[in-house]
This record gives structure tokens, C-alpha cells and sequence, in this order.
């Protein structure tokens, strides 16, 4: 009795170890394809075209009078997820930086397009950020300690779910 609950118990770890094994190298994957420079023209997300992109002033000026539009835009890249490419910011017009997201990370982009251009189709609509999910932003940013814990209050803005993205 007791060497079949032993081979249990050891066919229980081996699946474990397995699993955990078999998890770790996905994650390894989908970081790995994140390290690649975007090339001009690369695009990200679902497929979109230049054609009908307005400038980010544009977009900041129309969101004054709405909550949420559906619009294609172009901007320049500020800061991007150094973790794994998972959103962006963009800088407007008006010096604050929108976040733009991909999905529930339906996507990624390349870690090194900050001050490259994009042309983005989505969704803008305004969002109250928490506390802990702007902290959460500046960790994932390479932020130091102080300028993390410096965050105190919620913060209202513009944020961007981007269905597809193109590299300029």
C-alpha cells in the first residue's frame, strides 16, 4: 500500500514539475519576442492603415466635449512598458502623457520605440487611474522608489485601448 501511495505522490510531483517547467518557458517566449526593434511601417494588433489619422491635438481638443470616441490618431511616442511592451504613452498637446493600451495585452510592441511616431485605431475615453494602478504604471516604467511612493491621489486622464498600432 504504502509504494502505491509513494508512486502517486511522485507521479503528482513530476506532473507538477512539469506543468511549472512547461509555464515558465511561455513566459520566457512571449518576453523574448518584445526584445525585437520595430522597423518603420512595422504594425502591431490588428491590421490598420494611415489613411484618416488625425494629429494627437485633434483628438485632446474633441475629447473636451466626450467621454469616449472611437478614433484613428497619430502621435509621438513618450515612454513605453519596459517589462514587456504592454502599453504606451503618448505625448499631447497639452503636456499631459495619455496611456495607451493594447487590449487585456492582446498585444505587445518592441521596448525600444520611445520617441518613434504611431498612428493608433481604438478607442479614447476618460478613466479615474488608482492609486496602486498609477504606481503599478512607474514600476513597470523603471521608475525610482520615491517617485512611486510620491503618488498619493487618483488621477483622471485620457486613456487609448488601441486595436492596431503602426511603428513610424
Amino acid at each position: 500500500m504504502k509504494k502505491i501511495l509513494y508512486s502517486a505522490l511522485a507521479c503528482s510531483l513530476f506532473t507538477f514539475a512539469a506543468c511549472t517547467k512547461s509555464e515558465t518557458k511561455t513566459e520566457t517566449t512571449e518576453i523574448e519576442k518584445t526584445e525585437t526593434s520595430a522597423n518603420s511601417g512595422q504594425s502591431y494588433g490588428e491590421k490598420i492603415t494611415p489613411e484618416g489619422a488625425v494629429a494627437a491635438a485633434e483628438l485632446e481638443k474633441s475629447m473636451l466635449a466626450q467621454d469616449s470616441m472611437e478614433v484613428k490618431f497619430t502621435g509621438e511616442i513618450e515612454e513605453v512598458c519596459q517589462m514587456k511592451g504592454c502599453w504606451v504613452t503618448i505625448k499631447m498637446p497639452s503636456g499631459e502623457a495619455m496611456r495607451v493600451m493594447f487590449g487585456e495585452d492582446d498585444y505587445f510592441v518592441p521596448k525600444d520605440v520611445s520617441g518613434k511616431n504611431a498612428i493608433m485605431q481604438g478607442v479614447a475615453y476618460r478613466k479615474i487611474i488608482p492609486v496602486d494602478e498609477q504606481r503599478h504604471y512607474l514600476e513597470d516604467a523603471g521608475k525610482s522608489k520615491e517617485e512611486i511612493m510620491a503618488i498619493t491621489q487618483p488621477d483622471t486622464t485620457i486613456t487609448f485601448n488601441a486595436k492596431g498600432i503602426i511603428i513610424l
